[in-house]
């Protein structure tokens, strides 16, 4: 194992969590696991943030990560 390796994966599961969430929650009564996983094997290695994007429509993780990649670099 390299260092960082358990919270990376920490926080893919993670994100992979909150989308499946968010796509029950849009889908209500008519959510299928299988389409959900489908998704993201169809997918590949893209990052969740453009799988949240273009399933949902929320494109907040992509804009966060462009406002934490222009902001200054803190003191250190």
């Amino acid at each position: 194992m390299t260092p960082g390796q358990d919270l990376s994966y920490q926080a893919g599961k993670t994100q992979i969590q909150l989308l499946l969430a968010d796509v029950r929650s849009r889908d209500g009564a008519g959510f299928r696991l299988d389409r959900y996983h489908a998704y993201l094997w169809n997918n590949g290695n893209l990052p969740l943030a453009l799988l949240r994007w273009e399933g949902l429509d929320d494109r907040n993780w992509l804009d966060e990560a462009d406002r934490l990649a222009s902001s200054e670099p803190g003191p250190g």
